[in-house]
């Protein structure tokens, strides 16, 4: 798989006194590392750019190994932007939309912590992914805010980790944008430390046999108002939620999940940014993010709701024409118990 994926190096990278850590825990080092510089096709042009495919019509989307990244360190917290090359975010009141950017590590496997009725896991297969970030920004938590909860994600010296973005540009000027990576780490991997991940649950993802994609079904064209609720999911691992964030797309309002039927987490949408769509209110900016640490065990079942008010907030227009899908995602981060021996 990674033999087809090119390599990129690093455009610069920033460390130092100018880029403090912000989790007090002995040993944490934090760095910024650039990627780029990509090219973001006109709304006007018909010429495809980016080695990558996107999910709009009219996007540009990339997927490179990272080179440069630190590799046998323990991630505490991460988060992947798309900026301009001064720094600022691209958004919606540039011109710009983040479709999504995703840092995936290829070389791992994600654990199953949780089952569908039928026994499947329910989490997405193949994606062990560490930093993502969409329209609703957000980042990644491995330990606790204040990095006292001895967990983190470990990433092996020979891990290969990829970069995949995917930007639609709603101007008709080319545009140049960058990847950046900020991470805070510690070296190697600490004694005793729990492994954390981060898993992307889908309301829909229990639902029927085979590969389920993270898009919900499109709703009725005279439906507006509406609530979609997953199938219980069992716990398989003992371990710690540390933190949750909800991902919608706009004409999504909030994701909500429970545990053993209590509300753990209220995840709202954010409308603030201007919108690509005529009539809307705001685009969708951010996702309300959950942070307490809230211990579960095997057995323990957990439940999402995504709920969504199209008229309130109409979905994005594509390029070309249409309505851009609608999604009900929860991002867990989870930190397992270590396994005892017999």
């Amino acid at each position: 798989m990674t033999a087809i994926i090119p390599s990129q190096k690093s455009y610069k990278i920033e460390t130092g006194n100018q880029f403090p850590p912000s989790i007090p825990r002995q040993g944490v080092k934090r760095s910024r590392y650039w990627y780029g510089p990509y090219e973001i096709r006109a709304l006007n042009s018909s010429v495809k750019l980016g080695n990558g495919r996107s999910g709009d019509p009219g996007g540009t989307a990339w997927n490179y190994i990272g080179g440069d990244l630190p590799k046998d360190i323990t991630i505490l917290s991460a988060n992947v932007s798309v900026v301009y090359a001064d720094g600022s975010l691209i958004g919606t009141s540039n011109g710009l939309y983040n479709h999504h950017l995703l840092v995936v590590d290829l070389s791992k496997k994600p654990p199953t912590i949780a089952t569908c009725p039928s026994g499947r896991g329910a989490e997405p297969p193949g994606l062990s992914m560490w930093a993502g970030s969409s329209e609703d920004k957000g980042g990644s938590m491995f330990t606790t805010d204040d990095g006292k909860f001895n967990s983190g994600y470990y990433v092996g010296k020979d891990d290969k980790v990829t970069m995949a973005g995917d930007i639609v540009n709603f101007t008709n000027e080319k545009k140049i944008v960058y990847t950046m990576i900020d991470i805070q780490y510690v070296e190697g991997k600490p004694e005793g430390h729990q492994e954390a991940v981060t898993q992307l649950w889908n309301v829909g993802q229990c639902e029927g046999e085979g590969k389920v994609g993270f898009d919900i079904p499109k709703p009725r064209p005279d439906q507006k108002k509406f609530a979609l609720r997953s199938q219980n999911m069992t716990m398989v691992q003992d371990g710690t939620f540390l933190a949750f964030r909800g991902h919608l797309h706009e004409g999504g309002t909030e994701v909500i999940a429970t545990l053993n039927g209590e509300e753990v987490c209220r995840s709202g949408a954010i409308y603030s940014g201007p919108s690509t769509t005529p009539g809307d209110q705001g685009a969708l900016s951010a996702m309300q993010y959950c942070n307490k640490s809230i211990k579960v065990k095997k057995g323990d079942i957990m439940t999402l709701e995504a709920n969504y008010d199209l008229e309130l907030h109409p979905p994005r227009m594509q390029h070309g024409g249409g309505m851009a899908g609608e999604m009900g995602i929860m991002s867990i981060f989870f930190a397992a118990e270590p396994t005892k021996a017999n």
